[in-house]
């Protein structure tokens, strides 16, 4: 898992996704890895995008747990 390969890399320090505000699935799939909503962006080809992040540390344990 791509937070596995994150985690074991000393210069990777935190993990972020961007996605819709309203793609709900995508949402619930990285709230189960305990991502945390820190904000937003406007992409030029996707358009606005919630923005959350999770330490490369803590997403080991979130992985496993």
């Amino acid at each position: 898992m791509l937070l596995d390969v994150a985690s074991r890399q000393s210069e990777v320090h935190i993990v972020r996704a961007t996605i819709s505000p309203d793609n709900i699935a995508s949402r619930n799939l990285i709230s189960q890895y305990g991502f945390n909503e820190v904000g937003e962006q406007w992409d030029e080809e996707d358009g606005l995008e919630t923005i959350f992040e999770i330490s490369a540390s803590q997403s080991v344990e979130a992985a496993s747990g």
